[in-house]
């Protein structure tokens, strides 16, 4: 496969992409809005897959972001630092998917200190809701609903370590569509992840972030990260819908039958965590 080929694919589908929602902003017909809306899900689908394809596959250097040789070695060499005790990722990480690494800049780790580093991707993702039909006794019909997150917070649980405010790399910070600040205390660090503008939620990827550098108290550190949201309308947004109301539903309506979705059906999967991994760094036994 050509280095650049998984770029193209990427450039093709953000074409795509752009070319859906010029359409949707001047269509009229509900029925032709609905398809433009699935296939501008489509397309946000397979930019987030093709951006966060190496990191289902670290050993594959194909799937990497364009970089020069130095960095590729320093990224596969980081990778060795430490080890993912668990992970989990809800709706197979389409919604979205955190990936992180332990990193020695400069030696740090001789002097007690190692750094995490953070791979994230958004998406949304689709829900078939059976409903009652009214009209017919006994008989159901099926509600297609696709949602994605507006807000939301990556939380890291250290033992044994500290991250004080002043050695997080990520601070407040506004890239894209995207606005992270920083919260939590020193034993807890906190990142808040928030949509801004249009589209309504997070979308795409940020790879090889510095989250920050911990200090560890004991020759073992290991590090629980999460990310969490509220399950209804302040943290998640329905971005597209078919048979789950009426276009002519009324406001109260629209708003009861959200809710419902969201209790219903999202918070039971959703509830603990949307995507979690746990790290563990062993300096008695890692060089």
């Amino acid at each position: 496969m050509a280095a650049n080929e998984p770029q193209s694919a990427l450039e093709l589908w953000k074409e795509k992409l752009a070319d859906y929602q010029r359409q949707l902003a001047i269509a009229a017909d509900p029925a032709v809005k609905f398809q433009l809306e699935k296939q501008i899900g489509e397309c946000q689908r397979r930019i987030q897959q093709l951006a966060v394809a190496f990191i289902e596959d670290e050993t594959s250097t194909s799937k990497l972001p364009a970089r020069n040789q130095r960095e590729r070695q320093q990224a596969k060499s980081q990778s060795k630092l430490g080890k993912v005790v668990s992970e989990a990722h809800k709706y197979d990480g389409q919604l979205v998917l955190i990936e992180l690494r332990f990193f020695d800049d400069s030696g740090v780790c001789k002097t007690k200190q190692i750094g995490i580093g953070l791979d994230i991707a958004f998406g949304e993702v689709e829900e078939v809701v059976k409903y009652k039909d009214g009209l017919v006794f006994g008989k159901f019909r099926e509600g297609h609903i696709r949602f994605g997150l507006k807000h939301g917070k990556l939380c890291l649980a250290l033992q044994n370590g500290e991250m004080p405010l002043n050695q997080r790399e990520l601070h407040e910070d506004s890239q894209g569509d995207w606005q992270v600040r920083t919260t939590g205390i020193k034993e807890a660090p906190t990142w808040e992840f928030e949509a801004r503008g249009q589209p309504a939620v997070l979308q795409g990827s940020r790879i090889d972030e510095k989250l920050g550098i911990v200090d560890w108290l004991d020759t073992s550190c290991v590090v629980e990260a999460t990310f969490k949201a509220n399950i209804n309308g302040n943290d998640l947004e329905i971005t597209a819908q078919d048979g789950a109301w009426e276009n002519n539903a009324t406001p109260q309506a629209i708003a009861t039958k959200r809710r419902v979705f969201f209790k219903r059906v999202v918070e039971p999967k959703l509830k603990e965590y949307l995507s979690r991994v746990v790290l563990q760094y062993d300096s008695a036994i890692i060089p």
